[in-house]
């Protein structure tokens, strides 16, 4: 129980590496692992890269110990597939999953046709979680956006009254900083589609930038920085809070929704791979 506790612990912090080397002490002892053993390696081996190591793992828990996957450890083995770019592979286990398919492993795989703007797989990706969530508002902006990218403004316009009609809004961007004893909020709303130069002018106006610069002008130099947001962190933002780091000699600390980010010296514990 310690020693999973420590492997899950540490792969949400991004310590992908030492959380697998905890897995191997385990094996070594002869303890066996439990699912929930696995869903920390899994992530451990997402939050450090390790495409090949993942699959093999996966493969271990019910060849070795007996331990049927479940929705959990499929939508950790998509995410990480969809982030090497291996969509494609990603759909094929999706198409063969052994359940019914949930917003966790959908959304994994939107968010990665995102990052390697693969418009065909968002929609078909987008269309099941939107089926499964039609209240999903996260979904409708990530498509709307893949559309605007691509310059198909007729389908923007589409979504955009789906939204409408359906009442649909994403929730604004929230950041919280602890300074003083006094916890500090900063929100913003979730933008769509919008030229370069809008879109240059709002990543300068993120909530988690604000939230850094009020961080380092409050009268507490040389302390850690502690933010909570409720969205993932964007590539702008996770790159400009690195070289404050640096610059500034500030660590920082952000959980986002999905992990923690500790920036120190010009680096991040995820090495850059969220």
């Amino acid at each position: 129980m310690t020693l999973t506790a420590l492997i899950v612990g540490l792969a949400k912090c991004g310590q992908g590496n030492k959380a697998l080397e905890y897995f191997y002490e385990m094996q070594i002892r002869g303890v066996k692992p439990d699912a929930i053993t696995f869903v920390g390696v899994l992530v451990a081996c997402s939050h450090a890269g390790l495409v090949d190591e993942r699959i093999s793992h996966f493969n271990l828990m019910s060849e070795k110990y007996g331990i049927r996957p479940s929705i959990e450890h499929y939508g950790c083995l998509v995410y990480i597939l969809g982030r090497a770019g291996r969509i494609a592979k990603a759909e094929e286990l999706i198409k063969n999953m052994p359940m019914a398919l949930d917003h966790f492993v959908l959304g994994g795989l939107l968010g990665a046709c995102r990052i390697h703007d693969n418009l065909e797989a968002a929609e078909r990706a987008a269309q099941q979680l939107l089926e499964l969530l039609p209240d999903n508002g996260g979904s409708y902006v990530i498509l709307s956006n893949r559309y605007s990218s691509s310059r198909k403004w007729k389908k923007v316009k589409r979504i955009r009254e789906l939204m409408a009609e359906r009442n649909i809004k994403k929730p604004p961007g929230c950041i919280l900083i602890e300074v003083g004893g006094v916890v500090h909020e900063f929100v913003k709303e979730v933008l769509f589609d919008m030229d370069e130069e809008e879109k240059e002018t709002a990543l300068n106006l993120h909530t988690e930038k604000l939230a850094i610069t009020f961080g380092l002008v409050s009268p507490m130099p040389g302390v850690l920085i502690r933010i909570v947001k409720n969205l993932r962190v964007c590539n702008d933002c996770h790159t400009a809070t690195n070289i404050i780091s640096k610059v500034y000699n500030r660590e920082t600390v952000v959980m986002d929704r999905n992990r923690f980010h500790h920036f120190k010296n010009g680096s991040c514990s995820c090495k850059d791979f969220w």
